[in-house]
């Protein structure tokens, strides 16, 4: 008799799953925590704008290895800024990791804006992360023009937020 056992068969179906298996665990749902934590940033960067410009206050983005929030000056001090639906803090999943970049065309704006941001941060006593290093952008509500961007990289995709100086986020998708 020619022809394959069961088990010679069972063992083809096991390879098989195995298989599929990879490519299921390594497809493009792998890749969805870069492209929501990209998505996120975004849509805060623009509620931070607006924010900014309506309330006619400072907000920073305050962006750390493994989180950001947002903060707006109000007063003498430094303050969470609750935008929108979105939580004070946002994890990025550890998946995910950061680079960071702000520049401004306006000579010394930049220097000034973040100078201010970390001066006042000093002052604050009771923060439980002082070993954590941070990165500023201050989004100015008189249109002071400095721009951002934030690239979200996992698993060979990179998610660039940019707001550029005129205040138009965007995120564009490429390898790194």
């Amino acid at each position: 008799m020619r022809g394959f056992t069961l088990i010679e068969l069972m063992v083809v179906m096991l390879i098989i799953s195995f298989a599929a298996l990879v490519v299921v665990v390594n497809g493009p749902r792998s890749q969805a925590a870069g492209k929501k934590a990209a998505d996120d940033l975004a849509l805060s960067l623009k509620l931070a704008d607006d924010f900014a410009t309506l309330s006619n206050q400072p907000v920073r983005l305050v962006l750390e290895e493994d989180r950001y929030y947002f903060e707006r000056y109000a007063g003498a001090e430094w303050s969470p800024a609750v935008l929108g639906g979105f939580p004070l803090v946002t994890v990025i999943p550890t998946s995910v990791t950061i680079n960071y970049a702000t520049k401004s065309i306006v000579e010394d704006n930049e220097e000034r804006l973040l100078r201010r941001a970390v001066d006042d941060d000093d002052d604050d006593k009771d923060d439980d992360r002082d070993d954590v290093e941070r990165e500023f952008a201050v989004i100015d509500p008189t249109g002071l023009p400095v721009a951002v961007q934030i690239d979200f990289l996992q698993r060979g995709r990179r998610w660039s937020v940019t707001r550029n100086e005129e205040g138009e986020v965007s995120i564009y998708v490429g390898r790194p």
